[in-house]
């Protein structure tokens, strides 16, 4: 019988080439689906982890400017924020009335350096924040006993600390409204909310000595927040 050159080279295909039948495609398709739920979660943890861990750096080149800057001026830290100036410690440029910018800019890289290091990855924002004037997000907070905000008496001093160790310097702070400000004082200070916990129910804290370390906030205790005697 005759056949045309078409049949004559279906019959030729092997039956392994001709495509998957309906079984095996419902078995890719639960093995892909077994697969992304594996390898979703973990992919989660360690873009977590990388963000922690980004958040720690950022911190320790923090505090290299801030002892840096210290030790240019006798000693004494950075304000926290100047009300006559206008001035926080993070703001890398000049403020809106032209006033100034914060003495740690030099000491970080530039504006620009400064403020991208003063917020957490968890903090980053898409476009420039109004309040608190930063063009990342919103900046961690500060321990007011160490870099003091406007009115108060003096200057912190780098080498009046005892025990560096065990003064926080900063912490993870809120995004958005819950931001508050630049700093925080004692746990039965309202300020004491402005502490953030993003990194899995545990905030990074700054020491005073340069280490961080990842803990709850209620692991800070009252006796840390303070000078040592």
């Amino acid at each position: 019988m005759f056949r045309t050159p078409l049949e004559a080279s279906q019959r030729q295909i092997p039956k392994a080439l001709c495509g998957f039948t309906l079984v095996e495609l419902i078995t890719a398709i639960a093995v892909l689906g077994i697969l992304t739920a594996i390898l979703i979660p973990s992919l989660s943890s360690v873009r977590r982890r990388a963000e922690t861990a980004e958040c720690a750096s950022n911190m320790r080149q923090l505090y290299s400017a801030i002892v840096q800057q210290a030790q240019d001026n006798g000693g004494r830290f950075v304000m926290a924020n100047n009300n006559t100036t206008g001035v926080r410690w993070f703001q890398g440029e000049l403020n809106r009335a032209g006033k100034g910018k914060s003495e740690l800019s030099p000491f970080a890289g530039g504006g620009d350096t400064l403020q991208r290091l003063s917020v957490c990855p968890l903090n980053l924002t898409d476009e420039p924040v109004a309040y608190p004037r930063n063009d990342y997000g919103y900046p961690y907070v500060v321990n007011y006993h160490v870099l003091a905000h406007s009115g108060a008496d003096r200057r912190t001093s780098l080498y009046e600390m005892e025990d560096p160790s065990r003064v926080v310097m900063m912490t993870d702070s809120n995004k958005g409204p819950d931001w508050g400000n630049s700093g925080f004082g004692e746990s039965t200070n309202p300020s004491w909310s402005r502490i953030a916990e993003p990194h899995g129910g545990k905030t990074n804290v700054l020491w005073c000595d340069g280490h961080v370390t990842l803990q709850p906030k209620s692991e800070i205790e009252e006796n840390t927040q303070l000078l040592s005697d």
